[in-house]
């Protein structure tokens, strides 16, 4: 299972998960086969992330992986959860602002450092 960002899904990707909304209640089921206009409507509910079967998710990825040092992205979760303490970690406003919080530290540790 992988999970993958909205804006990274694609037509013919497999959900691994039923997707949800932030109340709970299941917008897609496990097992539905993405349609652009099933990525859309998860667009407009708000969603943010879907757990997306192995095999569907490779498909047509084309991407490089990106190497980050495990010093740095531990030392920007570490900070994150200090910073996010008091903040519900279910809540998917918080999740996406705590996963920006760390890619802005991984950003800013890799313009500081000489290449």
């Amino acid at each position: 299972m992988t999970t993958l960002r909205l804006e990274k899904l694609k037509e013919g990707m497999l959900l691994e998960q039923d997707v949800k909304d932030f109340q709970g209640r299941t917008l897609l089921t496990k097992g539905t086969q993405l349609t652009s206009r099933s990525i859309k409507n998860l667009k407009a509910w708000g969603v943010t992330e879907a757990h997306i079967s192995e095999d569907a998710s490779n498909s047509g990825n084309g991407n490089p992986t990106l190497e980050i040092d495990p010093e740095v992205l531990s030392s920007a979760k570490k900070e994150m959860k200090e910073l996010f303490k008091h903040s519900n970690p279910d809540n998917s406003a918080i999740k996406e602002l705590q996963r920006l919080y760390i890619f802005k530290k991984i950003k800013q540790n890799s313009k500081a450092s000489p290449q």
